[in-house]
């Protein structure tokens, strides 16, 4: 093999290397898998899990301390939420997951329009599809906006109630 940055005749013959392996470092932990908090909605589930909670309980004999009974109450609600919800499988934010059935139909029609422009590039075509484009877009900021504006005012009206039952105390406390 000759060198190409200088016009000599010279090939290597002979060399030594020093191979090291690269340490890949990750960033984070895998995340543990969480909850299916959407199938709390569904009232066989619930069911399921007020059951199964109830026949664990009366099954076993209740522990002696409290650091014990709180080890067996954080264990047996946690295997039974899983045994009746199950796990979370798709990663989706929790604002596209609470407005899904909109935006999967918007997503669906965007889909439809780009293989539309794909197979016929006219300039109806292309309108469409930007148009479908930025619905998808007005949507997602949408959902979002409204998905947390949801959750600031439930935030604001628990503590607008944990305010008032603190008002409610002193009162009582201070009446003789």
């Amino acid at each position: 093999m000759h060198s190409a940055d200088c016009d000599t005749d010279h090939s290597l013959v002979r060399c030594k290397l020093k191979l090291k392996p690269k340490k890949i470092h990750l960033s984070c932990s895998k995340p543990l898998s969480t909850l299916n908090v959407l199938a709390t909605k569904s009232k066989e589930k619930c069911q399921h899990f007020q059951a199964s909670i109830q026949s664990t309980f009366v099954q076993s004999a209740p522990p002696q301390d409290a650091a014990s009974a709180w080890l067996r109450i954080r264990d047996t609600v946690g295997v039974c939420a899983l045994s009746s919800f199950g796990r979370r499988t798709v990663k989706q934010p929790d604002w596209f997951r609470h407005h899904a059935d909109t935006l999967h139909q918007a997503l669906a029609e965007k889909r439809a329009a780009r293989l539309a422009v794909m197979q016929d590039p006219s300039p109806q075509a292309t309108s469409l599809w930007k148009q479908s484009r930025s619905k998808v877009q007005r949507l997602t900021r949408e959902a979002k906006h409204n998905y947390w504006s949801d959750i600031s005012k439930r935030a604001e009206d628990c503590s607008a109630t944990v305010l008032n039952i603190e008002s409610i105390l002193e009162e009582s406390a201070q009446k003789p």
